[in-house]
């Protein structure tokens, strides 16, 4: 059950950081489109 427990997570943290990826593409691609964030501010 462990071992169960331990792959899932590890399938979890592979799709969190896909969609980290996912999210710096979109940035990089479309600036003008996203929200403003707390970074804007410095």
């Amino acid at each position: 059950m462990q071992g169960l427990l331990n792959r899932l997570e590890a399938d979890i943290n592979g799709l969190s950081g896909a969609r980290l990826n996912l999210q710096g593409a979109d940035v990089l691609s479309g600036q003008q489109f996203r929200l403003p964030s707390a970074i804007d501010g410095y």
